[in-house]
């Protein structure tokens, strides 16, 4: 019979990373709840949707021993809670919470009847990283990541063990951080997270911490640990994308643009793009010779930005086009004041290089009527002399 006194403020930060795993609304309504057990130390909340898995302990004075299974709905209600709280497992399976000034009783559930959580025999250690780097590089390349389920493996982190690289892909995009300054503790293979994780680690993890976190692998599942919590994931089945054969080792045309200056100008186009006709309509790189400007027309408005550049080498009257927002997802993140750009053709990908961030963004076409329009305009603002 269960019995426990706990500070109402731990508590509560406990049951709040817990629900981010809680399905809101399940088929199987046993995955809406909480399962509450002891430990030597304290309380462990154990959560699950049947494909991620998640613990999270707190410390706790432990008065009887047992475990409990409460809905999450009635969780809830504990986090306006914040003094001290005695929770007793009673008879007639009722639970009884207390305060200072207040009583509540709930319902306890047949514990018997929530889903173990999966025993991983062949775990083995693959990677350490500090917390709040985990937590800058899931939320940050997040975007990268597709929305489609189609093909699961557009829908993961992977981790390079071996390139010591961080790579998620949506087939428009790659984005990448780098692992050098983290811990790789086996390299043979590759490591696989499902953007899902985002999600619970913005509860889960502290920005500010640079607290240890140990990846593990195994045949099944991925496994996330670190102080007081561990997650597991059912894993996506498959041979990641060979990243290195897509990424520039040569190229043609290299700039170096201004971050700041460039994020402003890509969120200008991309509101735009929001007011235009069209949600493709692209956003144009063009080299006089001695400048790069962009240029972006929504068939009502034609936006024309200088950009600051230094040690650029691109070919006069070179243009390349992307979509807008793509540039400034890559920018928005990026760790630099300046991005390195490398370009060699205008079919091909450009590479945007930071400090420990790097991306691929592959570019579209480019209709003639535009480029000519495009050039026009220029002329006549005196951007450039005459249209070649």
């Amino acid at each position: 019979m269960l019995k426990f006194e706990v500070f109402g403020k731990e508590l509560k930060e406990v049951i709040e990373k817990a629900l981010t795993v809680v399905p809101k609304k399940s088929s199987v309504s046993i995955l809406e709840r909480m399962l509450i057990e002891s430990t030597e130390n304290g309380i462990k909340i154990i959560v699950t949707d049947m494909d991620q898995w998640l613990e999270v302990t707190v410390e706790a004075t432990i008065l009887e021993h047992g475990k409990i299974l409460l809905d999450s709905k009635d969780m809830k209600l504990l986090l306006k809670m914040t003094d001290y709280i005695t929770i007793t497992e009673m008879d007639g399976g009722k639970i009884d919470i207390k305060t200072s000034k207040k009583n509540l009783s709930m319902n306890n559930f047949n514990i018997d009847e929530y889903p173990e959580c999966p025993q991983v025999p062949d775990e083995m250690e693959a990677l350490q990283v500090e917390e709040n780097y985990l937590l800058a590089t899931t939320t940050d390349l997040y975007s990268f990541s597709s929305p489609s389920d189609s093909n699961r493996l557009l829908q993961i982190y992977n981790f390079n063990l071996k390139d010591k690289r961080v790579e998620v892909l949506d087939g428009h995009k790659i984005g990448m951080k780098s692992l050098e300054n983290q811990t790789v503790l086996n390299d043979y293979s590759e490591l696989h997270l499902h953007i899902m994780a985002c999600t619970v680690f913005k509860k889960l993890l502290d920005k500010k911490s640079k607290n240890q976190i140990t990846m593990c692998d195994s045949e099944k599942y991925t496994i996330v640990k670190g102080v007081n919590f561990k997650y597991m994931q059912r894993k996506v089945e498959g041979k990641y994308f060979d990243i290195s054969k897509m990424l520039l080792s040569n190229y043609d045309h290299r700039m170096v643009l201004d971050c700041k200056e460039l994020l402003e100008v890509s969120k200008y186009n991309c509101e735009l793009l929001k007011a235009g006709a069209s949600d493709r309509t692209p956003m144009y790189f063009y080299s006089t010779g001695n400048d790069i400007v962009t240029y972006f027309n929504n068939g009502k408005i034609e936006s024309v930005d200088r950009l600051t550049t230094k040690n650029t080498e691109v070919k006069e009257d070179f243009t390349i086009a992307f979509n807008p927002v793509f540039i400034k997802e890559a920018i928005s993140i990026i760790d630099s004041e300046t991005a390195l750009c490398t370009m060699t053709n205008a079919k091909a990908q450009i590479m945007i290089y930071g400090k420990e961030y790097s991306f691929l963004i592959l570019p579209v076409n480019m209709e003639k009527e535009t480029v000519d329009n495009m050039k026009t305009y220029l002329l006549k603002i005196g951007i450039i002399d005459q249209a070649a």
